[in-house]
């Protein structure tokens, strides 16, 4: 069983990384489509003014310990918009300042059970994960060469490596993306450096 576990453990930051952009709409004395969600690590959230005369603003209110506070006006033109890329799992409230408590919403940021589950035949471990310094790539049952590209949220390629160590410790703290090309398959993998 503790092997089960600790295998899950490090599954869970170990699944293939299929970022969103989940869309709120901020119009008068409403966050709309939807006002509370649930979103999985490494997704943003895109708010937009939508319509309305009134300035409005996203400001966090109650935030995981460890994770970036917000706040941002929003007002006309209706092409304004504001995107956040949680990095801590937990609840995230939000408001409006100027219109709270009735102008107000939440969303949650999980890492998915179900992703874990489905990839676990397509194991590749990268481990610790988290990491404040070195990443080991460990692929299940493959001896041959690979290749790994590591990337930033933005998408820029950092650095690319055969090696089956890789340093993060000249990035900064957040999430960071790993594809790693073996055989005839190439799959993404995302790592946290705190």
């Amino acid at each position: 069983m503790k092997k089960l576990l600790t295998l899950l453990f490090i599954l869970s930051f170990s699944v293939p990384f299929k970022a969103t952009i989940h869309g709120i709409a901020v119009s008068d004395y409403n966050f709309f489509l939807p006002a509370s969600l649930t979103i999985e690590l490494g997704d943003t959230v895109q708010w937009h003014y939508h319509s309305g005369t009134k300035i409005h603003t996203v400001t966090s209110t109650n935030i995981p310990i460890g994770a970036s506070a917000f706040d941002q006006v929003m007002q006309a033109p209706a092409d304004t918009f504001f995107q956040y890329i949680p990095q801590v799992l937990g609840l995230y409230e939000y408001e409006c300042t100027p219109h709270a408590p009735s102008m107000a919403g939440q969303f949650e940021v999980v890492d998915s059970l179900n992703n874990i589950i489905e990839n676990i035949e397509n194991l590749i471990l990268l481990y610790p994960n988290p990491t404040n310094n070195l990443i080991t790539v460990d692929i299940n049952g493959y001896n041959g060469s690979f290749n790994v590209e590591t990337y930033d949220l933005q998408g820029r390629l950092l650095e690319t490596t055969k090696s089956k160590t890789v340093s993060l410790k000249k990035y900064s703290k957040g999430i960071y993306i790993f594809r790693v090309s073996y055989g005839d398959k190439t799959e993404e993998v995302r790592v946290v450096r705190y």
